[in-house]
């Protein structure tokens, strides 16, 4: 099965060199040019806290690696695209020449808005295609030490990814990919379809939207606000909104989300004192965030759907 990850830095980068490892997958990689240098030099690895390191040897990034997806003359089985929010559109352009009808994508973008993201490009590009697209919520705990370097931190956990169709017409395809590519015996990932990925994409939305936002307000990891009583007191308002609002969307939340949320933050602190998320760490250092993602989208359909969401406007 051909298996194409779309990014290779902290989810892209852990999770494909963990397909690598298995020899049911020939794995491909679409990355950008300096990626693409760092790989064909050092390869990729993963060092680990739970495992012992795994690696994908420099020479495979040779043939399996490009930034310029014409250059692979095959159509994929899977995709996995891993950027973030605000290169979406554009590399799910640039994945079009590798796209059939029994190509099937898998979303692992933070917010909640990613399948439909790439579903538009497709169609606006190439109507004639009509893949299927399962949006996805990844639960890993990973940074990316250098291009090619993914540092992974269990927590506890086995990194997994749960998706599922946003239409009832992909529920067997979603079945199969579990099927096909996630139910092998391996310690470094799982895969779960589920018919709840919606729930899931807002569950995470609150875990760690209100991070992003109160780390790169405060320039404080986990630990150093959340035992702020005023602070987590703030946490529990964003949420509260945001439930609201995702309710409103259709999405079969219930009051006891926000305080599942407090607890799962509670615990991650109890684990690592020093977590940050990725949108805190790309707004203090400067980098394209993705904030309409992460928060923009909360304010927006707040709006659409006439919930008030004073603290996040």
């Amino acid at each position: 099965k051909k298996v194409c990850f779309v990014g290779a830095g902290a989810v892209g980068g852990y999770f494909s060199c963990a397909f690598s490892q298995l020899e049911q997958f020939e794995v491909y990689w679409i990355v950008r040019p300096k990626t693409l240098e760092a790989l064909r030099k050092n390869g990729l690895k993963v060092t680990s806290n739970q495992y012992d390191t795994i690696q994908v040897p420099p020479q495979k990034f040779i043939t399996h690696a490009t930034s310029n997806p014409r250059s692979f003359n095959v159509k994929m089985d899977l995709i996995i695209n891993t950027v973030k929010t605000v290169d979406l559109v554009e590399s799910t352009k640039s994945i079009i020449p590798l796209i059939s009808n029994n190509t099937v994508i898998l979303t692992t973008q933070n917010g909640v808005t990613a399948h439909e993201v790439v579903q538009g490009v497709i169609q606006s590009v190439d109507p004639s295609l009509s893949p299927c697209i399962l949006p996805g919520a990844v639960r890993i705990y990973s940074l990316l030490l250098s291009p090619g370097h993914i540092q992974h931190r269990s927590h506890g956990i086995i990194p997994n990814i749960t998706f599922g169709p946003s239409l009832p017409s992909d529920a067997a395809k979603s079945t199969d990919i579990q099927i096909q590519f996630f139910n092998i015996d391996n310690p470094w990932f799982a895969g779960i379809s589920s018919d709840d990925v919606k729930e899931l994409l807002w569950r995470k939305l609150m875990l760690v939207s209100v991070q992003g936002v109160i780390g790169s307000l405060t320039r404080l990891p986990l630990q150093g606000y959340m035992q702020v009583e005023n602070i987590k007191t703030l946490i529990i308002k964003m949420l509260n909104e945001m439930l609201a609002v995702a309710i409103a969307d259709g999405v079969q939340l219930v009051e006891d989300d926000v305080s599942i949320s407090i607890n799962t933050l509670e615990y991650v602190l109890s684990t690592d004192t020093d977590t940050t998320t990725s949108l805190h760490r790309d707004i203090v250092a400067g980098n394209r965030s993705e904030i309409e993602a992460q928060c923009g989208v909360v304010v927006e359909k707040g709006r659409l759907h006439r919930i008030p969401t004073p603290i996040w406007d």
